[in-house]
């Protein structure tokens, strides 16, 4: 049987792709098949973790808690104005 033995909640946000993305991530996608390490300046560009929604970028956000419920505050005027999609999502720590 899987036990789950803990959770973390993060908060993650996307930078569409725009055309200068989506060239950087051919060119990304070119040297992976090819086995050529990848240059830090298309990390700086697509992010760590190079996906299809765009570029993951960290949110600004203050955890909070009362009685009944914990959650996140995220203050609008501190994102960056490019950011169109927020995630939410849970990382299950499992024995």
């Amino acid at each position: 049987m899987l036990e789950i033995m803990g959770m973390s909640t993060y908060v993650v946000g996307f930078i569409p792709p725009d055309e200068q993305w989506k060239k950087i991530k051919a060119a990304y996608d070119a040297l992976v098949a090819a086995g050529i390490d990848i240059p830090q300046e298309i990390y700086r560009v697509l992010g760590d973790e190079p996906s299809d929604h765009g570029k993951e970028v960290s949110i600004p956000s203050k955890e909070w808690c009362d009685d009944y419920r914990d959650g996140f505050d995220i203050t609008l005027s501190e994102l960056d104005p490019n950011i169109k999609i927020i995630r939410f999502y849970n990382s299950y720590l499992k024995k």
